[in-house]
């Protein structure tokens, strides 16, 4: 289960990077090299609504079927129903 939560760890790392580039890459080489902060808070904005947005996988990290539970979250939890469906299996207890 370490090696998991590493890989979590590494693409998390990862994705933050790259994002923090593209944020930068936005704000500074739009087209007439100005500095736009519209593009800076619609990439806060962004920053913040992720880690709600991936909190049941975030909340089922030490469940036996995390796999499941963030296929589940990424693909269906746009329409609200699938975050919800996601989020209760990721707080339910586990059969013994």
């Amino acid at each position: 289960m370490s090696t998991l939560r590493n890989r979590w760890f590494v693409t998390a790392i990862a994705a933050a990077t790259f994002y923090v580039g593209w944020v930068i890459f936005l704000c500074v080489f739009e087209g007439d090299h100005r500095f736009h902060w519209d593009a800076l808070l619609f990439s806060l904005v962004g920053i913040l609504q992720g880690p709600f947005y991936l909190l049941p996988s975030i909340i089922g990290l030490r469940k036996r079927n995390v796999l499941a539970i963030f296929l589940l979250n990424l693909l269906t939890g746009w329409t609200g129903i699938g975050w919800i469906a996601a989020l209760i299996w990721s707080v339910m207890k586990e059969a013994a």
